[in-house]
Order: structure tokens, then C-alpha cells, then sequence
């Protein structure tokens, strides 16, 4: 099996701060990319708690307003989807930046309920942000079932993929999937 990549997704705060984080490429074209990151100690975002060991799979794509982290536990269940509202999506060799509107939302594996986080960072972001942040909020509410849906659907085809061979389980080989 060939190597997967290793790339960078950097993330540029309202205040201008960069943060790097190193992933996985799994996926990627001229205007989309999913990585993979393993979380590695247990932590809470909004009401979710997330185990050590789940996964994240980061979806982002150049033209929408948003990002998508798909949390799901090893076996696959979803934990819940962190929809970053986002502006300015580059695509550079070796990296993924991005620009961070302050506002997230949480939604729950069901896609049913919504949480809305860091609301006390985006009153303080000068008006022409929260205006881009309020129209990216808008457009993630309005499309939330297919966005949801499209997601789900790549990382249930990407988990199939790197799927552990049956009879090949005890010497830890993983085959592409056809």
C-alpha cells in the first residue's frame, strides 16, 4: 500500500494567530481535502466529550464558508460533526490554511440539535467579520441535512477503504479497497 501523506492544517485566528496541526492526507483536489487526526487525550468541545482514540476527519473545501470535523469513535460510530465557519481556504503544497471566523457550531450525530460555540470571541470581531460569520452561520443552518449527509457519506467510503482484510486480520495487513 502506498504511504499516505503527511500535511499541515494551519489555522489563522481573527487575531491572527497561526496554529498548526499535522494530519493525514486522506484526500484531495484542485478544491477539496480530508484529512485524518488521531485525538490523542480525552477532552470536551460544547456538551460532547471526546475519548482518547477517536477520530478526526477534516473536511475543507475552497469557496464554501465552513470547514467539517467529523468526530467518530474507532468503530466508526459518529460522535458528532464541528462545523468551523471559515473564510479564505488556500490549498499550498504540504498544507491546508485557513482563515477562523470565531463562531462553531456542534451538531449531533443525528445532525437533530445544534449547539453554537464560541459566541463571547465573535461579538468582539469587527462588524465586516460577524457579517461573514452570520451569512456562513446562515448558509450551515440552511444546508445542515446535506452537508451532513455528504460528509457521513465520504467518511464511511474513506473507513472502507483502509479496511483490515479478514483473513489477512492477524498480520495487521490493510489493503485498498477496490
Amino acid at each position: 500500500m502506498a504511504r499516505t501523506a503527511v500535511i499541515k492544517e494551519v489555522k489563522v485566528t481573527t487575531t491572527g494567530e497561526r496554529q498548526e496541526f499535522v494530519c493525514r492526507l486522506l484526500d484531495r483536489s484542485a478544491a477539496h481535502a480530508v484529512v485524518l487526526y488521531k485525538i490523542k487525550e480525552a477532552r470536551r468541545v460544547g456538551s460532547l466529550r471526546l475519548p482518547r482514540g477517536a477520530l478526526t476527519y477534516g473536511y475543507f473545501w475552497e469557496g464554501r464558508p465552513y470547514n467539517v470535523y467529523h468526530w467518530v469513535r474507532a468503530d466508526g460510530r459518529t460522535l458528532g460533526f464541528y462545523v468551523n465557519l471559515a473564510n479564505e481556504v488556500r490549498f499550498r503544497p504540504g498544507a491546508i490554511e485557513w482563515k477562523d471566523l470565531a463562531l462553531d457550531l456542534l451538531f449531533s450525530p443525528d445532525g437533530g440539535h445544534v449547539q453554537i460555540l464560541d459566541e463571547e470571541d465573535f461579538v468582539l470581531l469587527p462588524p465586516e467579520v460577524r457579517a461573514k460569520a452570520e451569512a456562513a452561520k446562515a448558509h450551515v443552518l440552511t444546508h445542515r441535512d446535506e452537508i451532513l449527509a455528504e460528509v457521513a457519506a465520504v467518511t464511511a467510503h474513506l473507513r472502507g477503504r483502509h479496511r483490515v482484510v479478514p483473513h489477512e486480520r492477524n498480520r495487521g495487513v490493510k489493503r485498498e479497497a477496490p
